[in-house]
């Protein structure tokens, strides 16, 4: 993920989650986030795409969750088109590392609070990079 953080850190996932209903995901799946959760500092969830959204409640109430992985996953529209669900994890106080294409920047910045976004994209040139990092320093806002 290309994260870092000061404390014990990793990523935990549970993919095959996108075939549990709510009720499931909470039997099966959030004790062993729990139990994940007593040894990390700072705990990154990995939200695998659109099929995950039936599991947010779930991932929201969990206190000691401080960050969520969007992954843009093949065949699904890009992040920019699940504003709703990236905002509701940014009002539950969560922290957002959004993998998105460069084209959804734009829309991103304009509707999420640059406060706890990581965005985590690609450029093909030097150029590109240094044009995506001044936009974001000049579209960043609470």
């Amino acid at each position: 993920m290309d994260t870092w953080a000061p404390g014990r850190h990793a990523q935990m996932q549970c993919d095959m989650s996108v075939m549990f209903s709510p009720d499931q995901y909470r039997q099966f799946t959030v004790p062993e986030l729990k139990k994940q959760m007593e040894w990390e500092e700072y705990p990154v969830y990995h939200f695998d795409g659109k099929e995950q959204i039936n599991h947010l409640d779930h991932l929201l109430a969990l206190e000691d969750l401080k960050m969520i992985q969007w992954t843009n996953v093949d065949g699904q529209e890009t992040p920019a088109h699940f504003i709703p669900a990236l905002k509701r994890m940014q009002e539950a106080g969560k922290r957002i590392l959004v993998m998105t294409p460069a084209s959804d920047i734009p829309a991103l910045m304009e509707h999420l609070s640059s406060r706890g976004l990581y965005l985590h994209t690609y450029a093909n040139s030097v150029d590109e990079a240094n044009q995506i990092i001044r936009y974001v320093e000049q579209h960043t806002h609470e």
